[in-house]
């Protein structure tokens, strides 16, 4: 598919982010700045998904920590429809992300960034047996250079909940700015995004969580609560 070419290809950081993007929202058939996340769900169509988000509940945390009284009275089900929902939430892989900046010595300004991604609900997620996800990890620079990428199945996470990356100074020898994109090729509403200025051209470590939605989409919809038709 176009996704993967533009992965193995030289292709720059935003081209390969809106791609991945975009075939994502194929497969989940929904755009990705979409507030009806939840007709991603089993048992939700777009009379109960529009009910939710008129009741604002417009993104999986928000379904997660609503309590299953009030999913029930937004959707006019009778329990236990509200906890059904919130558990296939649960069971949705959620990741977090940490960089680690280290210096061997004081003539080497930057020596490596280690990345670590932790699966947040590992425990559930093992217990549930949930169906397999996969996640794209895009690194780009300042210069809109794809300086990393990487597919992480949930059988990485197998027997650990951390799985890490460490860059060499020798990819980041030209970045004033990273941004981090850990995207999820099945589901909208799970990606995680940051950007992080090096110690080397910064005087303090800065790392700045983005939304995903606020990175640059070329393929945003005019209707949003659509779900998109293939033919």
């Amino acid at each position: 598919c176009l996704a993967e070419i533009t992965l193995l290809g030289k292709n720059n950081f935003t081209v390969t982010l809106n791609t991945v993007l975009l075939a994502k929202c194929f497969k989940a058939q929904l755009w990705e700045n979409s507030k009806f996340v939840s007709r991603q769900l089993n048992k939700i169509g777009i009379i109960l998904s529009t009910a939710l988000v008129n009741g604002g509940l417009t993104n999986l945390e928000s379904i997660e920590n609503a309590d299953s009284r009030i999913i029930e009275m937004l959707a006019k089900r009778n329990p236990p429809f509200g906890k059904q929902i919130k558990d296939a939430v649960k069971c949705l892989p959620k990741y977090s992300i940490k960089l680690n900046e280290s210096h061997k010595s004081e003539g080497q300004k930057q020596d490596s960034v280690l990345i670590e991604i932790t699966l947040i609900n590992y425990e559930t997620i093992r217990e549930n047996n949930s169906a397999q996800h996969s996640s794209i990890l895009l690194i780009g620079d300042s210069n809109d250079r794809l300086i990393y990428s990487q597919r992480l199945s949930q059988h990485v996470f197998k027997n650990n909940p951390k799985w890490s990356k460490e860059l060499s100074s020798s990819q980041l020898s030209e970045a004033e700015k990273l941004t981090i994109h850990l995207i999820n090729e099945q589901f909208v509403g799970l990606d995680v995004s940051l950007e992080y200025i090096p110690k080397s051209a910064a005087e303090c470590q800065n790392v700045k969580r983005i939304p995903t939605s606020s990175v640059v989409f070329l393929f945003k919809s005019k209707c949003p609560s659509k779900r998109i038709k293939l033919n």
